[in-house]
């Protein structure tokens, strides 16, 4: 913007040495010497027609993968530092980093916070939401306009899930297949230019770790505009000028044009035989020694004896084709020959190639194609079957490592492929997954949740953090489904998780422990080992104390213990307690309260028993507990005797 001095402000109307109309503006682009552009305004349409290209083949292979429509259109193409690049992206950010051979170095691929989110939810099966409205497709945006609606898409992206915490195991195992196949789109859209492939080396959540080029180092950025059902994020491809460079001066209309044919063109049988090729004529020369080698000079003469004898050979692409006679006849220092068919040698029409002898050759070219396809696709079918074999093999070794079946057991069929998913998670704790999955997104453990057992799933549930539990279980209902390989790589890793926690970190010892070997050991250690236990330990020794010996082992006394202890115990608490235990103990009770207070009381007990109705399984615990007590307390005074092994 320049003032002219008559009130007015028009741009570039004070630009030195200015010619042309007064009354008119002129789009003026700031020029920084100290940064100058590497790429021409021609060069620069040219990626940007590459890249519109990549938007479409990338929304094409978005929708086919998420199930959902799915567009993509390049915003803008520009060029900058890598330093003004690396300060505008949010962090964290998905970025990829890979290479493109044979060029030396490597590019980015960034999915900003909003459309990585995005993409990571539907994988793994959340509903899909409806689109906001059709991007319709018009003239690359302002960068000026995609600056700021990129600070807006940043603010956004903060409060994604993936923009708080960056993205988890699970996420970049399912996340990792979605790049590699945008990867195979970029290699497509610059095979226009030159045959490249493209391979992904890492995955990064913040730039600082992908110093691809130093800060002043210029690169091309591709913008490309992303809307993936209701949600609108972008993808950004980076391009270095040391790795394009040797690419540059094809990036021109010229090139691209002239090396894009019609679609489905081919090259006809008449234009291939009068493809021009490269040959030489051949004579076999005398030997000479080393001497006489090192002595020849730019004049000198080499005898050809072959030649003398009138015999060369033809040679073409690197082979000898056909064998030459030289005519006794010469015309000055030209030579003229004449062509003699070798017999082993493949016989080549001499005739246009639209004559007989063409279309025999073509017609017997194609049926040699028919025959070596066929036995590719042989091949192929083959070596898929042995590949379904070994993977069986592989995960029934898995299975016999992990769950501990013999060596010698019987292997799996190769249709173990189509398994349950997630059915290797089977004896899994629910602690152990319950750990994993807490630090997951909603939608992550909602879909592992969705394919366990109930059993396990709901022990999983109950271990989940309050504040998630409620989403969880909303996700598992409005669950749209995952694609087979989502689930393979989700069940892989949390597999891997589980196996790197190692055998000697199952639960083991514990109260149960301890019950299990005092019930089993002599009277006097028991008494020993649990009075030592309330002085060192109160708290456990109360614990073990309420497990030894619970209500339902009242099985184990005699008649005259039970009568005693019906005598002295709140007969409230024996009522509730029998709530929990078998038909059996229940009936011999009510038997022994007959014979203790009478055939009337019995009946009366059975009737309050009916009238208390269902209790609570806590309320049933804590009153056989108390008729515990009384047991210990009772044997304690020897009016009762609990048989012990070693009595």
């Amino acid at each position: 913007m320049s003032d002219d001095g008559l009130g007015s402000a028009t741009p570039g109307r004070g630009i030195l040495g200015l010619r042309g109309p007064a009354d008119r503006g002129y789009r003026v682009k700031l020029y920084d010497f100290r940064r100058p552009d590497k790429f021409s305004k021609e060069q620069i349409r040219t990626v940007a027609n590459l890249h519109e290209a990549f938007a479409r083949m990338a929304g094409t292979a978005l929708s086919a993968r998420l199930r959902l429509p799915c567009e993509a259109r390049l915003s803008s193409v520009d060029q900058m530092t890598w330093e003004e690049y690396a300060r505008s992206i949010p962090t964290p950010t998905l970025l990829s980093v890979g290479r493109m051979a044979p060029l030396k170095g490597r590019f980015t691929l960034e999915l900003e916070p909003v459309a990585a989110d995005a993409v990571v939810e539907r994988m793994f099966g959340a509903p899909a939401e409806a689109p906001t409205g059709r991007t319709e497709p018009g003239l690359p945006l302002d960068f000026d306009a995609l600056k700021a609606a990129y600070e807006d898409l940043k603010a956004a992206g903060a409060a994604t899930r993936l923009g708080a915490v960056g993205v988890t195991d699970l996420e970049y195992a399912a996340l990792e297949a979605v790049f590699v196949e945008l990867y195979g789109r970029v290699a497509e859209a610059w095979s226009g230019i030159e045959k490249l492939e493209c391979a992904l080396e890492q995955v990064e959540t913040d730039v600082q770790f992908v110093q691809i080029v130093p800060p002043h180092e210029m690169i091309v950025i591709a913008t490309i505009e992303l809307a993936i059902g209701g949600r609108k994020g972008l993808l950004n491809l980076v391009y270095p000028f040391q790795l394009i460079e040797p690419l540059v001066p094809k990036l021109n209309a010229r090139y691209w044009y002239g090396n894009r044919g019609k679609p489905g063109e081919t090259v006809g049988a008449t234009g291939a035989w009068r493809l021009p090729a490269p040959t030489e004529a051949i004579a076999a020369g005398a030997r000479l020694s080393v001497a006489e080698l090192r002595a020849l000079r730019k004049g000198s003469l080499v005898p050809l004896p072959g030649l003398d004898d009138g015999v060369a050979r033809l040679r073409s692409g690197g082979a000898e084709v056909r064998t030459l006679r030289v005519p006794a006849t010469r015309s000055g220092r030209r030579l003229r020959f004449e062509v003699v068919a070798d017999a082993g040698a493949d016989e080549a029409p001499l005739e246009d190639a639209g004559g007989a002898s063409g279309r025999g050759a073509t017609d017997s070219l194609k049926r040699s194609l028919e025959v070596f396809g066929a036995k590719v696709e042989a091949s192929i079918a083959s070596l898929g079957t042995s590949l379904a074999a070994l993977e069986g093999k592989q995960e029934a070794l898995a299975d016999r490592i992990l769950y501990g079946a013999a060596a010698g057991a019987e292997e799996l069929p190769p249709s173990r492929s189509v398994a349950r998913p997630f059915s290797e998670l089977s004896g899994a704790s629910a602690e152990d997954l319950a750990l994993f999955l807490s630090n997951e997104r909603a939608q992550v453990a909602a879909l592992v949740l969705s394919w366990l057992d109930p059993a396990l799933s709901s022990g999983v549930l109950a271990r989940l953090p309050d504040e998630a539990q409620a989403e969880v279980v909303r996700r598992v209902g409005c669950l749209d489904g995952a694609s087979a390989e989502v689930l393979s790589s989700t069940a892989r890793v949390l597999a891997k998780k589980l196996a790197a926690m190692g055998a000697e970190n199952r639960a083991a010892g514990g109260v149960g422990t301890i019950v299990g070997m005092l019930n089993l050991v002599p009277r006097a250690v028991e008494k020993r080992v649990v009075e030592t236990l309330e002085k060192i330990d109160r708290a456990l020794a109360e614990d073990v104390k309420r497990n030894m010996f619970v209500f339902e082992d009242i099985s184990i006394l005699e008649d005259e213990s039970i009568d005693a202890v019906l005598g002295r115990a709140e007969e409230r608490d024996v009522l509730v307690a029998m709530k929990v235990v078998q038909e059996p103990l229940r009936e011999r009770l009510f038997e022994r309260f007959a014979k203790v207070r009478g055939a009337d009381e019995s009946a009366r007990l059975r009737a309050e028993y009916q009238a208390i109705g269902r209790v609570r399984l806590a309320d049933a615990d804590s009153a056989g507990f108390r008729v515990v007590e009384l047991i210990r307390t009772l044997e304690q005074e020897g009016r009762i005797f609990i048989a012990r092994d070693d009595d």
